[in-house]
């Protein structure tokens, strides 16, 4: 077995082991440092993700900021990811792989994305991030010139991260602080 599928079992059964309550503390965690962070105060447009159930929620933070900053969310396209702007919840539909997805206007103009706030399976304080091995958000992000924060459980935080070429780096991590 490769070193990136030992991490991602690692990582799934330290992700199924925590607390309702250790996941909810470490999200807060997490977003109050986003929404303290400079460059998410400076953003207009943010790129966020709809949540799986295995990673940092972001449903209450999206509806609660989206009033403020055009929010944008993935929407699967094949192989590729394109990006649709947040309205509301109630005018998402199942897509691929049972997430939630906008349906509303394409965006393409990846300039004006100042800040991009990615899931991952694993990440390391190098900035350096693991996802399930599809290459999305490799695809994606090498587009966009904003600040990328890679946003995790302290679970998913490891030593390193055996890395691809083509493997986008984090403009920084941001996990729980003790």
């Amino acid at each position: 077995m490769g070193k990136k599928v030992v991490i991602r079992k690692q990582i799934r059964d330290a992700i199924h082991e925590m607390s309702n309550e250790q996941c909810d503390n470490e999200c807060r965690s997490i977003w109050q440092q986003i929404t303290e962070d400079p460059a998410f105060k400076r953003a207009n447009t943010v790129l966020l993700y709809w949540s799986l159930n295995n990673e940092v929620s972001t449903h209450q933070f999206i509806e609660e900021w989206s009033q403020q900053k055009t929010i944008l969310l993935p929407v699967v396209n094949g192989d590729d990811l394109d990006l649709k702007v947040f309205e509301r919840t109630s005018l998402m539909k199942t897509g691929a792989y049972g997430i939630l997805e906008p349906q509303g206007t394409l965006w393409t103009d990846y300039d004006a994305i100042d800040l991009c706030i990615v899931p991952g399976v694993a990440f390391d304080k190098e900035g350096n991030r693991m996802g399930h091995g599809k290459g999305y958000y490799d695809r994606l992000l090498c587009k966009i010139k904003g600040a990328k924060y890679g946003i995790c459980y302290s679970t998913q935080l490891v030593e390193s991260i055996p890395t691809d070429p083509w493997d986008e780096k984090m403009t920084k991590v941001i996990y729980p602080k003790k």
